[in-house]
């Protein structure tokens, strides 16, 4: 017992000696810098390669009308003002680096490199050096940290300024420094100005510091500052929640309970993660409930409202908080690793093997891809190939028809009629103003009888629609399309990302 106790302590001091280096602060930053640095890599890899998709195309087209007009109004002069300081960081790298998708994607490369060095300042500040790196790794090589990352779309930002607006937040409550109020004040406000979304944190803030401030409120006859300071970060958030009460009643007005659905995702996607990060919820809350609360309020208030308030499911809707669930996920493998030995090096050993198996998962990825798959709420066929295709084949005369016009025009083409359908879901007439398709000036073909006339009166012509306009277009119109219409071959092809439809009439 006795030699095997010494040979314990001496594998015990090896492992000493290595893992010492990584106390060292120079050593901790190296890593972190790798972590940015190929995080970086990986977002902005071939970013211009893939295809735009339909989403994507909304934001860029507001850009492009914000370049023009300092509004991001789109073709038909309607004012696209969802995320409107998402598209006009997209209209600012437009007109530095070009029009492209490699500029306009440029900005969430930005935010999501910049959401690494982010989750590890923040978590060290909560829970420790390893825990932060631990973290810091599981957002670097998240496959679905990186595809965001990689769109021209608000999701990353608003992940940025979401996790920002708690740390500065953070920073205030343990230092009463104002500095760290104002800032966290104008994060809030760009997360705001991001999604909707971020107005969940007029509800986490004040309720966070309500929370930790209790018993000061308990002995309100001890007037102070800090007392000062939350009325007005309550009257605040009351008056901003009034700007944007329209958003608010809008969300609240929905009942709908997409709990299942979402789980279910989360569990497909990060199986173990998941689990073991709703445990390291309680157990955070149990070992320092006032640091772990900020981040506990910061997951499940969204979450509230994404699973029983938002009318439409959409995966990236839960995306905001997967940095929160990294971070719990990484408090609860410290606690395992606690559990299975005493020793300090062993711990930091065993949360790095609870780390490695979990990335090996295909969730994770650490080489450059061209394409990535978001989900199949979101949609990414390769409308590339098919325009390019009838840029060498549409001839003058020949009749557009298209189920995206903002993709088309993105391409070169100006569609000569919408095919109308239910784009999110929502009733058709939605995206229609006086008989025409509410971003452009392009007349909607609302029935079956139009698209036949369509058909009958022009002699060549060509149909453009991907896997979701097939699966919502009005009964009748696809078995028309095929039954009346060649479809153009081994153009766009089928997989995860869906596949685009090319029918054509009338050529020889």
């Amino acid at each position: 017992m006795k030699r095997t106790s010494i040979a314990l302590n001496d594998i015990s001091k090896i492992f000493k000696r290595c893992f010492s280096i990584f106390n060292n602060r120079n050593w901790t930053a190296l890593i972190v810098l790798f972590l940015v640095a190929f995080g970086f890599y990986l977002r902005i890899y071939d970013l211009g390669y893939q295809s735009l998709w339909i989403d994507e195309s909304y934001s860029i087209t507001a850009a492009l009308g914000m370049i023009e007009h300092l509004i991001p109004y789109m073709p038909s002069g309607v004012v696209y003002s969802r995320g409107i300081l998402n598209t006009g960081l997209i209209a600012l790298s437009m007109r530095l680096f070009g029009v492209s998708e490699f500029s306009a994607r440029l900005p969430s490369v930005l935010f999501g490199t910049m959401t690494i060095l982010l989750v590890y300042v923040f978590f060290r500040k909560v829970f420790g050096e390893k825990i932060a790196l631990a973290s810091a790794f599981l957002v670097t090589f998240s496959v679905v940290e990186i595809a965001w990352s990689r769109q021209a779309r608000m999701y990353q930002q608003l992940q940025f300024f979401y996790i920002l607006s708690l740390y500065l937040f953070y920073r205030y409550v343990h230092s009463k420094e104002i500095k760290f109020l104002a800032l966290a004040v104008a994060s809030v406000f760009c997360a705001m100005f991001t999604h909707v979304l971020g107005v969940s944190l007029l509800l986490v803030i004040p309720l966070y510091y309500f929370l930790v401030n209790i018993e000061m409120v308990k002995n309100f006859n001890k007037f102070s500052k800090e007392i000062i300071v939350s009325g007005v970060i309550f009257l605040a958030g009351l008056l901003f929640s009034q700007f944007f009460f329209n958003a608010l009643t809008h969300v609240m007005a929905v009942r709908v309970d997409y709990s299942e659905t979402y789980i279910a995702y989360l569990i497909t996607f990060f199986p173990v993660i998941f689990y073991l990060s709703v445990l390291g919820v309680l157990i955070s809350l149990r070992q320092d409930w006032k640091n772990s609360l900020l981040l506990g309020l910061g997951f499940f208030i969204p979450l509230y409202f994404v699973f029983f308030h938002e009318k439409l499911v959409g995966f990236r809707y839960v995306f905001v908080m997967l940095p929160i669930m990294f971070v719990f996920f990484a408090k609860m493998a410290e606690y395992v690793a606690g559990i299975i030995a005493k020793n300090k090096i062993f711990q930091s050993l065993a949360i790095i093997a609870m780390i490695a198996l979990v990335s090996l998962t295909p969730s994770f990825n650490f080489f450059p891809e061209k394409e990535y798959y978001l989900e199949p709420r979101a949609p990414q066929p390769d409308f590339k190939s098919i325009y390019g295709y009838l840029k060498e084949n549409l001839e003058e005369g020949d009749v557009l028809v298209d189920s995206y016009p903002e993709i088309a025009s993105w391409y070169g083409f100006d569609p000569d009629y919408w095919l109308a359908f239910s784009i999110s879901g929502l009733p058709v007439s939605d995206w229609v103003v006086d008989r025409e398709y509410v971003y452009a000036h392009v007349p909607a073909v609302e029935d079956l009888d139009e698209l036949k006339g369509i058909y009958f009166n022009n002699p060549r012509g060509w149909v453009v629609i991907d896997s979701l306009s097939r699966s919502r277009l009005p009964e009748g119109y696809v078995d028309f399309l095929d039954g009346n219409m060649e479809v153009v071959k081994d153009i766009s092809t089928l997989g995860n990302f869906g596949r685009v439809t090319l029918y054509s009439w009338g050529r020889p």
